[in-house]
């Protein structure tokens, strides 16, 4: 007498594989708009010799703040924006009353005029302030680059922060905001430039 032989056939469930690629890739794709949405092309970035131009990355997490002037693009008598020679970008003009725009994480934007300055520059601090006591309670409960971190109250918020300010910019407005940020406890704070054209 012959035994019959049962095949169990074994099924895989890749549903749960298949979800978690999907979630990954609705990650790194949010990422991706937010680190560049950062980036203001509005910013007209100061040439200096020792500049190293700081790009956007997934790999750095980093707070940027764009202070910018609003301006138009200059045009031919033809009507075609006219582009800088230098920059290769749109040629402009400042719009008069001078108007000052603070942008921090690619939104929330402050703007002003030269008469507001001193009320702009209130609410631009009033948000650095704001964000650092934000960071502080996230940066409590979540692990920033893969390391648990305990913030004691007056340690410094582990995540740079990069201005990048239009060339045209008053330098006191600047070195305002930049006081603003260390006083919140941040440790890191930088200023975007250009490099020279033919410098490395």
């Amino acid at each position: 007498m012959a035994a019959a032989a049962t095949s169990d056939n074994l099924e895989i469930n890749l549903t749960p594989l298949l979800d978690l690629v999907l979630q990954l890739i609705m990650f790194f794709m949010a990422c991706v708009n937010f680190v560049s949405e950062q980036y203001s092309r509005n910013v007209w970035l100061p040439v200096a010799e020792s500049a190293q131009e700081i790009l956007p990355d997934l790999a750095d997490e980093r707070i940027v703040i764009n202070v910018e002037l609003a301006w138009t693009p200059i045009r031919d008598d033809r009507g075609e924006v006219v582009l800088d020679p230098v920059r290769k970008q749109p040629a402009r003009q400042l719009l008069q009353p001078r108007t000052y725009r603070i942008i921090v994480l690619g939104e929330n934007m402050i703007q002003f005029t030269d008469r507001e300055q001193r009320v702009g520059l209130f609410q631009a601090q009033r948000k650095l302030r704001d964000l650092a006591g934000d960071l502080r309670l996230l940066l409590k409960d979540r692990p920033y680059r893969g390391q648990k971190l305990v913030l004691a109250p007056g340690a410094p918020i582990p995540v740079p922060v990069v201005f990048r300010v239009d060339e045209e910019v008053p330098g006191g407005l600047v070195l305002e905001l930049m006081a603003q940020c260390r006083a919140e406890g941040f440790g890191d704070v930088r200023i975007d430039g250009l490099m020279p054209e033919g410098g490395r």
